[in-house]
């Protein structure tokens, strides 16, 4: 009993080293580099199309990450009602992302600026595609339909 008790005034006193570890490198799996995150992962995180960068949909919102630095550049949407899913277009200038609010919403990826929302679902919107020419993007949903829709020439 009186070891049990020693044992423990001591953990109380010294206190483990691992406090003064970055969270993002506690527990890693091996080959894994970083952890990152800003909320609960909704959907499926793709990069872009350059490698640069990576969208990560959350609770919190569509959150653009650079690839090589580990770091978040930027939320582009804030939010939102849990964002499903995420594409880029080929050029890497527009990102589409699609929630539960039965939206699907462009924005331009470099500044960051709000292009278009996309309504027609009766449904949450849980995939996102654009075409290789990016003249369209396809969306599909709990409702049972894909809509494409014409994003330009």
């Amino acid at each position: 009993m009186c070891a049990i008790l020693v044992t423990l005034v001591m953990a109380l006193i010294i206190p483990p080293r691992i406090t003064a570890q970055d969270h993002k490198e506690w527990g890693l799996p091996q080959n894994a580099k970083a952890r990152l995150g800003k909320g609960t992962i909704t959907g499926n995180l793709i990069y872009s199309p350059d490698g640069k960068h990576f969208a990560v949909p959350c609770s919190t919102g569509v959150w653009v990450y650079d690839a090589h630095l580990d770091k978040p550049l930027q939320m582009l949407i804030a939010n939102m009602h849990l964002p499903s899913c995420v594409a880029y277009s080929p050029t890497g200038i527009l990102l589409a992302s699609g929630g539960w609010d039965n939206i699907i919403r462009l924005r331009d990826v470099h500044t960051g600026d709000f292009i278009v929302e996309l309504k027609g679902h009766t449904y949450p919107v849980n995939s996102v595609a654009f075409s290789p020419d990016g003249n369209t993007l396809a969306s599909g949903s709990s409702d049972a339909t894909v809509i494409l829709w014409e994003i330009g020439k």
